[in-house]
């Protein structure tokens, strides 16, 4: 099936991607652990990996990087007060989108002419988070 091709495609492209973000961040042992980074057997060391360079790892993966971040800041437990300090700093001011990459859900969602469902729609988010964003709109009434 056509799909299940597109689909495997998909799939090793972010994986390739992750494999980058690794890479970019000094943590292509832990990548390699991970098996998504191609770099030699070699055990991780921790000291390899420092509690910023985490945090921007995780930011750049995208909202999954950035919830399983703020997962781990809860565990006082398992990190070092300088983890989850840094690791804290994912529950906060988080970035939003930029609209472009906001409208193909819009459209997938509404359709192509998704505008004309409403009166004003703010494309400045009025709020986001890990896996969302707010904005204010105001709905067309349409009688059904």
């Amino acid at each position: 099936m056509p799909g299940d091709s597109e689909k495997l495609i998909g799939d090793l492209s972010r994986l390739a991607e992750l494999g980058r973000i690794f890479a970019r961040h000094g943590a292509m042992n832990l990548g390699n652990a991970l098996g998504i980074a191609p770099f030699p057997e070699e055990d991780v060391s921790p000291e390899h990996l420092r509690p910023k360079s985490m945090v921007a790892l995780l930011r750049d993966i995208g909202p999954i990087g950035v919830k399983l971040g703020q997962l781990l800041a809860t565990r006082g437990d398992v990190f070092s007060d300088e983890w989850i300090d840094a690791l804290a700093s994912l529950q906060e001011r988080v970035e939003p989108l930029p609209f472009d990459a906001i409208e193909p859900v819009l459209v997938a969602s509404w359709g192509e002419k998704w505008e004309e469902d409403f009166t004003a729609f703010e494309r400045d988010p009025m709020a986001s988070a890990s896996i969302a964003q707010t904005y204010t709109a105001t709905l067309l009434n349409v009688d059904m």
